[in-house]
């Protein structure tokens, strides 16, 4: 199952959005570059 950032978040999560993401191995992604403003993540609320 796949879920869009544009739905609302269950209770007690957020939707976490950022331009790029590095990995384990040190490799930055960039959003731009798949065609994307953003990465969301779908987190816990603190």
């Amino acid at each position: 199952m796949t879920h869009s950032c544009r739905e609302a978040a269950p209770i007690g999560y957020r939707w976490l959005y950022t331009a790029k993401i590095r990995l384990k191995n040190g490799v930055i992604l960039y959003a731009r570059d798949y065609g994307w403003k953003a990465f969301c993540f779908l987190v816990p609320d603190r």
